[in-house]
């Protein structure tokens, strides 16, 4: 899709969509518990539509409403334990792998990847070229410690195992300065195994609200991992033999997408716009975006909060003097290399930016100075710079060109009904 921005002012309430994090875990967690769980304020982005299909691999099956969930739990068909669903699944379909669509999602294939390992069946994860040449190394090790089948490709990859079933309870280290999408991945498995396991991360443990978040989502379903005492929070105990139970849940406003609004009021000065539905005790990382600009930061380390990166670096484009954002490295493996990405169209806008691998330096908009897109825009097929750039071209002296915007239905479907209710003036291209 290609729009046209025109200059606008926003104005009014939004309610922040719901929390695509969050729904990933309950989601799946709600689908290993026996019985019907209820998820509510749910948004089908495409993220989330590509978990639902995975759970459904899994032997849960559900029912869409239009802003909730029904989720009947894999237990709720089998009376003992996981391994009567292990029997059906390997008599079912017996010489093909189970295909698993992750689509775009990271979280989909690093989340199910362990999990749907519990089968002991050949399992076949497909998606999208970027998506497949994002790092699975974390999970290649594991995989090839324990013997088990672990093969990737340009177009698959092929798991077949059984973590947390026939193998003892492990110690694992997982590196801490990957994504912690591996954490949570194990975190989400491991509770099934027969006995205690333990993860160690290394190094620094980056992105730590995202794994606090985890935790947090799993003991509403009775789940119970934890932080061990005298670790400095970088051992955590994982008991094994734990049941899911079915929880009703209902996801909070996510942060990550509300930071495009919160963004636009500092860059204009004002309060105008106004975000419901933010939970302000929320585990999100991203929380920080009320801090950062609260506080005015020139300095921000984006190791914790790297979904903020594309909007920080557009929000420092009209603010007085330097910005460095830094810890950005894991910005280039996203959906798009982002820093190269709102690098290259910031400055087709005229805006003083530079990077390195693992930084980004902007310098913010001089006194009586314009912005203006000398060519058209691109979303790099990125919902992130999409959004970014809508928020940019509200603020520039002229009318902006931006090709693929249908990428915010990635995570923010409602992402241009919202804009537009807010004020925006925009006109739709070409669809």
């Amino acid at each position: 899709m290609k729009i046209k921005v025109y200059p606008s002012r926003l104005s009014g309430v939004v309610t922040a969509p719901p929390s695509k994090s969050v729904a990933h875990r309950a989601i799946i967690a709600a689908a290993l518990a026996k019985g019907t769980s209820h998820i509510t304020n749910i948004a089908y982005s495409d993220d989330i539509l590509a978990t639902i299909g995975a759970v459904k691999k899994l032997g849960a099956k559900t029912r869409k409403h239009r802003n909730s969930l029904e989720v009947i739990g894999c237990r709720a068909y089998y009376d003992v334990s996981y391994s009567e669903l292990k029997e059906t699944l390997e008599t079912t379909e017996a010489q093909n792998p189970i295909i698993v669509d992750a689509k775009e999602s990271g979280s989909t294939l690093r989340f199910m990847l362990p999990l749907l390992s519990l089968l002991n069946k050949k399992v076949r994860f497909v998606g999208s070229k970027r998506l497949l040449e994002r790092p699975l190394d974390a999970y290649e090790k594991i995989f090839a410690e324990q013997g088990l089948l672990f093969t990737k490709t340009d177009d698959y990859v092929e798991i077949c195992g059984a973590i947390g079933t026939s193998l003892d309870p492990m110690y694992y280290d997982v590196s801490g300065n990957v994504s912690s999408q591996f954490i949570t991945g194990l975190l989400i498995a491991l509770p099934l195994a027969t006995g205690p396991s333990y993860i160690n991360i290394t190094g620094a443990f980056e992105s730590k609200s995202y794994v606090d978040l985890t935790i947090d989502v799993l003991k509403k379903f009775r789940i119970k991992p934890r932080y061990l005492e005298s670790t400095n929070d970088t051992l955590l105990g994982v008991p094994g033999c734990q049941e899911y139970h079915r929880a009703d849940y209902c996801i909070e406003g996510d942060y990550s997408n509300a930071a495009f609004f919160l963004a636009q009021n500092d860059i204009t000065g004002n309060d105008n716009i106004n975000v419901a539905g933010l939970n302000p005790r929320s585990k999100q990382g991203d929380r920080q975006i009320v801090r950062l600009i609260k506080n005015k930061k020139h300095k921000i380390d984006l190791s914790d909060i790297p979904d903020l990166g594309p909007i920080l670096a557009t929000r420092a484009a009209f603010k007085k003097g330097k910005t460095v954002i830094y810890n950005a490295k894991r910005l280039r493996l996203k959906e798009s290399d982002r820093i190269y990405a709102i690098e290259t169209e910031l400055k087709k806008c005229g805006v003083d930016i530079s990077s390195t691998d693992d930084c980004i330096q902007v310098y913010g908009m001089k006194k009586g100075k314009k912005y203006a897109a000398s060519t058209e825009l691109s979303s790099h097929n990125d919902h992130r710079i999409a959004m970014s750039l809508c928020i940019a071209a509200l603020n520039f002296e002229t009318p902006t060109v931006i090709d693929g915007v249908e990428s915010i239905n990635k995570s923010y479907p409602n992402f241009l009904r919202d804009f537009k209710r807010l004020g925006a003036k925009f006109e739709v291209l070409e669809v």
